[in-house]
């Protein structure tokens, strides 16, 4: 299996401020919901939701008016590896 992106606008429910999802509640097509049930992929969204969060309520905004690339420099500096993204998973178990 191959590692995956989710963008951030899956965590951002359409209709609804002020709220974001996280683990098996974030939106994708039924293959990719399929691939986001495991335990990391759960954790990795609500690590990035929680982020948000925090930084919304820092800077007194919308979770949706958030800059992308800050939520990503943020996720950076917690160590969050973001250009995994198409590489095998086998790459990772290989390294230990």
């Amino acid at each position: 299996m191959k590692i995956h992106d989710v963008p951030y606008r899956a965590i951002l429910p359409e209709k609804l401020d002020g709220l974001l999802m996280a683990g098996r509640c974030i939106s994708a097509t039924n293959v990719a919901a399929s691939a986001g049930k495991s335990m990391g992929n759960c954790v990795a969204t609500g690590h990035a939701a929680g982020l948000a969060a925090a930084m919304a309520a820092k800077k007194r905004c919308l979770p949706r008016e958030l800059k992308v690339g800050q939520l990503q420099e943020a996720l950076r500096a917690d160590g969050v590896d973001l250009d995994r993204g198409g590489d095998s998973q086998d790459e990772l178990v290989n390294k230990g």
